[in-house]
């Protein structure tokens, strides 16, 4: 069966097409987001179990033994560990504490089976009474390989989109599901890039950059120094700025910015402090400053951002 060709007024040719993997993530990953924490724990262990929906979780510090799909590993600090449905896995905890931001969700939504919410506890191996529940397999030549410890470079930017999906859950869960949906696949998407970068990681400029952008996100409301940067690359400023935004999109003020921004929203969830010890915190030299370039980057003000209001725009 032929192709219809459509005659467009003001039609251009199509230079760039999706690979047919890209085609298929296209028709059908609709990530839906179920449950999400980003919390610290003592010592912990949650036996052997299996899940209906996906689960991703990020060591933010500490470390313990995890097995998944018959795989035992340890883990450690920045690393992530991808669980699949229907795929065995426990879980434990050995240091004296651990930070554990974690995602359930489902990579392709279905209203007829996506609505449950339930904290499936350890030792369940078997759902002979809700197996119309379990997500389907995924036929990705990427996603569908994906289990347990995974590679990663780029892990600064994992662990900012996963703490950002978790504070906009948190915080507006139930008004913003097309936010997490978005928030998902970009972050799908970075660990689809991780996995296919192979040789690209033996450019080693490309390397000192992301070095670079990783500094950055650590710095958190530290101030940045671009000369520093520049110099660590061995690199004018403004040869680095252009390499910068090249490869990461952003220049580094602005993913500077991002970083001020993330640790203003995640304050405004978790913490108690009020907005102007928040601008205070983060070196803003007044409330008026801090609440105008929240509001300019967040869309809303920072009152209403803690309130759960969806931002405009």
């Amino acid at each position: 069966m032929r192709k219809k060709k459509y005659l467009i007024p003001g039609a251009r040719e199509v230079i760039a097409l999706p690979s047919a993997a890209e085609i298929g993530r296209l028709r059908h990953f609709r990530p839906y987001v179920r449950q999400s924490g980003d919390d610290w724990r003592p010592p912990w262990l949650l036996k052997d179990r299996k899940l209906l929906d996906y689960l991703i979780v990020y060591i933010g510090e500490g470390h313990g033994i995890f097995t998944v799909g018959g795989v035992t590993f340890k883990v450690n600090t920045d690393d992530l560990v991808w669980i699949p449905p229907d795929t065995v896995h426990e879980m434990c905890g050995t240091s004296e504490r651990m930070n554990c931001i974690y995602i359930h969700f489902d990579l392709v939504y279905d209203p007829e089976r996506s609505h449950w919410d339930a904290c499936i506890p350890g030792g369940t191996n078997g759902f002979p009474d809700c197996a119309g529940l379990m997500h389907p397999k995924v036929d990705d030549p990427v996603v569908g390989k994906w289990r347990g410890l995974m590679a990663l470079e780029n892990k600064m930017l994992v662990k900012k989109l996963m703490k950002q999906i978790c504070i906009e859950h948190k915080r507006s869960g139930k008004r913003a599901f097309l936010l997490l949906s978005g928030l998902m696949l970009q972050l799908i998407s970075v660990l689809i890039s991780e996995s296919q970068k192979g040789d690209f990681f033996e450019n080693i400029r490309w390397k000192e950059i992301e070095n670079s952008a990783e500094n950055i996100r650590l710095s958190g409301e530290g101030r940045m120094n671009i000369d520093e940067l520049a110099r660590s690359c061995r690199l004018s400023p403004s040869h680095f700025r252009k390499l910068f935004r090249e490869i990461h999109g952003v220049s580094p003020m602005f993913m500077h910015n991002q970083t001020k921004q993330q640790k203003a929203c995640e304050m405004l969830v978790y913490s108690k402090m009020n907005v102007s010890e928040i601008a205070s915190s983060l070196g803003y030299s007044n409330v008026h400053n801090f609440s105008r370039s929240f509001s300019r980057m967040m869309k809303v003000s920072p009152k209403n951002y803690r309130k759960g209001v969806t931002p405009q725009g």
